[in-house]
């Protein structure tokens, strides 16, 4: 309300959120002609391209100028003719027509000038928040958002609601969903620093400046590059043109090495896993001009990169959640393995661990698990024996062996899980249900996207599948 009443006083008749990911390009009212992508309403712009305000939250004036802007966008609405326009398209498309040059109106530029007597307030961007922003630039964190719209995510409502229960935003559930289970989770694969990162004074904001993509491309392959400056590349070429991308493809397959390991010590032990905060170290998105940065067009060159990403940047979010709700709708029908039920495989997302509502037994009741490895660290030389140790490629005779006194035990965290599960010695029709998941559910990821002019699979890289396990007999 503060907000609200502090734009009221500035004269706005109207507030929109909008799909700027810059927010110091977003604060900046310096008057120019052009803004960071997608941040273009601030006095001085003229590219209409370079705006898109977003209907997420909307706020008018009882005024006569909102009033007719809100009349005359209903019926737009209600009478689309193109099949990819929405609400959204017939807002932006009536507010933007006349508004550029865009003019200020308050004398700070927060208020600007639109058709007839309207005047708009962009609602700031780091207080009304796009996806991007929550779950790229800031690690799933809050920061000073009043508000959190799940935009620029995958995999439709289960990407969304995926997201909101990473950020510990997802409201929908039973108590017990927080105080029942016993649990495992894992340390991920970390990623190697940025290979080609913004030469020194790049990717620094600079006060009334258009901000410029830089960093990512590979020097070997830079000089003989002929096609465009961004993006709408076949995949291959994207692959040898971004060192981003390269390391990133690299470090996804170790990741879903690790993932799928811990997944299957989860079926051995019957536990629920609690998916880690992956690294990642390109953004993955449907707009192909990611390409060679591997920042998304209109985010800050200056984002970070690794950055701690979404669990939709590392495999199908759709298909995980599917696979611990109800396998047996895809894939897995019980026809195809002689009458035998494949249980869901279980899943949380990282936050759970640290979200106030879960147990304190469950977040204070965690046994490291070592994996691997020789040496013994100064406190666990003191204690061998409160610390559980996993040989490197346990089967699931092993897993259960090593692992039996800590059976009770809310959560068993593995220390490494790349390479940590080998295969099975016995029970072979688990074995068998539980591969055949992952070559449904897991592998064959894809980075997105290169292209959109040369067919889905040339706009594609793929990556590398982990090592076959051992099977029984």
């Amino acid at each position: 309300m503060p907000l609200l009443d502090e734009l009221l006083r500035l004269g706005a008749t109207m507030g929109s959120s909008t799909d700027c990911l810059d927010v110091q390009s977003d604060a900046d009212k310096t008057p120019r002609a052009r803004s960071a992508y997608m941040c273009g309403y601030n006095p001085g712009n003229t590219n209409p391209a370079d705006v898109v305000f977003n209907t997420g939250v909307v706020w008018f004036r009882a005024d006569p100028s909102a009033i007719d802007f809100a009349r005359e966008w209903a019926l737009g609405t209600l009478a689309l003719t193109d099949p990819f326009s929405d609400d959204q398209g017939v807002f932006n498309r009536l507010l933007l027509r006349g508004m550029f040059p865009v003019q200020a109106h308050s004398e700070d530029g927060r208020v600007i000038r639109a058709r007839g007597a309207l005047r708009v307030a962009p609602l700031p961007a780091a207080r009304f928040c796009s996806g991007h922003l929550v779950w790229v630039q800031q690690a799933a964190q809050l920061g000073q958002c009043l508000s959190v719209h799940a935009t620029f995510t995958e995999y439709g409502d289960a990407g969304k609601k995926w997201r909101f229960l990473e950020a510990g935003l997802w409201g929908l559930l039973p108590d017990d969903y927080y105080t029942e289970g016993r649990y495992l989770t894992f340390t991920p694969p970390v990623s190697p620093p940025d290979p080609a990162p913004c030469a020194p004074g790049e990717g620094v904001y600079v006060k009334g400046a258009t901000p410029r993509a830089c960093g990512g491309e590979d020097p070997s392959y830079k000089n003989s590059w002929v096609g465009p400056r961004v993006g709408n590349i076949m995949g291959h070429e994207a692959l040898k043109r971004s060192s981003r991308l390269q390391s990133n493809v690299a470090l996804m397959a170790r990741q879903v090495h690790a993932l799928r390991d811990a997944l299957a010590i989860a079926r051995v032990l019957n536990r629920t896993l609690v998916l880690p905060h992956f690294d990642c170290l390109c953004d993955r998105s449907e707009d192909v001009y990611v390409v060679p940065t591997c920042v998304h067009h209109g985010a800050p060159p200056s984002l970070q990169l690794p950055f701690k990403c979404s669990q939709h940047f590392v495999a199908d979010t759709h298909k995980l959640q599917l696979m611990a709700t109800e396998p047996t709708r895809f894939g897995m029908q019980p026809h195809k393995f002689g009458g035998a039920f494949t249980e869901p495989l279980r899943l949380r997302a990282h936050s759970f661990l640290d979200d106030p509502r879960t147990a304190a037994a469950i977040r204070g009741g965690v046994v490291d698990v070592t994996v691997g490895g020789d040496e013994l660290d100064a406190v666990e030389a003191q204690r061998p024996s409160q610390r559980p140790r996993l040989p490197k490629g346990a089967t699931n005779v092993v897993v259960q062996r090593e692992l039996a006194k800590h059976t009770d035990a809310r959560v068993l965290r593995l220390s490494d899980a790349e390479g940590a599960f080998g295969g099975w010695e016995t029970e072979k029709q688990q074995a068998r249900l539980f591969t055949t998941m992952m070559e449904y559910y897991l592998h064959r990821g894809a980075w997105c996207c290169s292209s959109r002019n040369n067919g889905n699979e040339d706009g594609r890289v793929y990556t590398k599948d982990p090592p076959r396990y051992k099977m029984p007999a």
